[in-house]
């Protein structure tokens, strides 16, 4: 039985080549699986050609390392400056390479389980005749050895019915039990049926909810727990730490918690005091991440987090002067030894939108992009971090700003200069003259109140619909799915 990866077969074939510009044609997008990407990227620049213009921008960037250019559709053409240049893998980059007495259909619904197949296909490989599609199937449910837990996804299903069926459901129990479902459905092979049935009974709920609900909300005190991101910094003074991090993973909904998790665990850090928050609409980096550090609801001219951070603790908590406080951004998974430089720490970590924005070839779910950061994790030392805080004797807080769908494109084109705020899952439009116009005749919701936005309007696009080409998906955010606008908000203990 080998202990080779299954990508072996194919990256081989790179270390004979010395052009600094490889192209390969990849018809079953090997070059976006989390494995061959972290692997790749240690020495090669990974760009996935989309057009030229891209290429271009790519190739002038790239110092010391070769570029490899990955072209999954084939009507695509590579300008013919840059392809006569480049060397070519035009049939030698594909799942039949890997597989070639197995029926590649199937192996294809199982991307996150490569490495298990490849390990007992090699195995009898050598007495294996070709399998059609039914025997390649019967081999492949014979070989995987799911350590999933199906009991568990059955109670989570039962339980989310039962919030479900109340009159006023409790969408802040919903939200982990949701993201936990998630999780292991794209950990799991096998379909997970009650899931679709499940997702869209959710949005039809939770979208009343955000029409009618949603901003009482915002009159809840905060001295117990904050419902709104907010009113975070407002709950932390009331706790009155001598020494605190506030840590924002931007991005990171209930699965990928699960995913961070899970990490954590493994190392040790294994206490948590897990609770939900309701981020702002819309769900986008700029006004809810913003609120988060500065405790500001400010559509208008909102605080830059550093400066917000510094602000409101400088303002509204009880401390000491000679306390310091730090900010940083877009911070690595690694320790720095600067942070004990401060008392009051705010960090933002951007691991997680980061992957939803670069993962291709979406297929109507985000196991791709789970996969990806399960492989990323895993080269890091990210448990180092929270070691270190504890034993310094920080009391650590993990939130997010929003959370991420997977999205499908709904065809539906928006003038720029129209609108103040455009992103693919939500529009802010100045006034309502302008928001009836756009959305006259088009499958979208429009959320007005005047207490939260003034005379702005907000439009979001049906469930998973976003403002893209149509049939287009996605991972984005910005709109009011249960995984975008209710995210974790996490006590780290010693």
């Amino acid at each position: 039985m080998t202990n080779d990866p299954w990508y072996y077969p194919l990256i081989n074939q790179l270390i004979q080549i010395y052009n600094d510009i490889i192209i390969i044609y990849d018809p079953d997008n090997l070059g976006s699986l989390g494995e061959i990407v972290s692997t790749l990227s240690k020495d090669y620049i990974l760009h996935y050609y989309e057009n030229e213009l891209g290429l271009r921008s790519a190739i002038s960037s790239f110092k010391g390392k070769k570029i490899l250019v990955f072209i999954s559709d084939e009507r695509l053409c590579v300008p013919y400056d840059v392809e006569s240049r480049a060397e070519k893998i035009t049939n030698n980059w594909s799942l039949k390479i890997i597989f070639p007495k197995l029926h590649i259909e199937v192996i294809k619904e199982y991307p996150t389980r490569l490495q298990e197949i490849y390990t007992e296909y090699k195995s009898i490989e050598g007495s294996l005749k070709t399998a059609n599609l039914d025997e390649t199937r019967s081999l492949v449910r014979l070989w995987i050895k799911d350590d999933i837990d199906c009991k568990e996804i059955s109670d989570l299903v039962s339980s989310i019915k039962q919030f479900l069926n109340c009159e006023d459901p409790r969408w802040d129990a919903i939200a982990p039990l949701w993201g936990r479902l998630s999780y292991l459905k794209d950990n799991c092979s096998d379909k997970v049926f009650e899931y679709e049935v499940l997702d869209k009974e959710i949005i039809q709920k939770f979208e009343y909810f955000i029409f009618n609900r949603y901003s009482d909300l915002f009159y809840a005190t905060s001295h117990n727990r904050p419902n709104t991101v907010n009113k975070i910094m407002e709950y932390l003074g009331y706790l009155q730490s001598e020494k605190l991090l506030l840590l924002c993973f931007d991005g990171m909904s209930f699965q990928e918690w699960n995913i961070l998790k899970k990490k954590l665990e493994k190392h040790g850090i294994n206490k948590f005091r897990e609770g939900t928050i309701f981020a702002l609409l819309p769900t986008l980096t700029k006004i809810s991440r913003r609120s988060i550090f500065s405790g500001e609801r400010d559509y208008q001219n909102p605080i830059d987090e550093d400066k917000g951070f510094v602000k409101y603790i400088r303002k509204h908590w009880n401390c000491e002067e000679s306390k310091q406080i730090g900010f940083f951004y877009n911070a690595g998974q690694e320790w720095n030894p600067e942070y004990l430089n401060y008392e009051y720490i705010g960090i933002i970590i951007n691991l997680f939108d980061d992957t939803a924005h670069s993962t291709k070839n979406v297929d109507k779910s985000k196991l791709l992009m789970q996969k990806n950061l399960i492989n990323i994790l895993q080269e890091t030392q990210i448990e180092e971090l929270f070691h270190k805080f504890l034993k310094a004797g920080y009391r650590i807080f993990i939130t997010s700003d929003h959370g991420t769908v997977w999205c499908l494109g709904n065809g539906y084109k928006v003038e720029k200069y129209l609108v103040e705020e455009r992103a693919k899952r939500a529009l802010l439009y100045p006034n309502k003259t302008l928001a009836d116009d756009f959305a006259d005749k088009k499958r979208v919701k429009l959320f007005r109140n005047t207490n939260l936005l003034g005379e702005k309007i907000l439009i979001f696009p049906q469930g998973r619909e976003m403002f893209a080409a149509e049939k287009e998906v996605a991972i984005s955010h910005g709109g009011i799915h249960l995984e975008e606008v209710i995210v974790p908000f996490i006590e780290v203990l010693p």
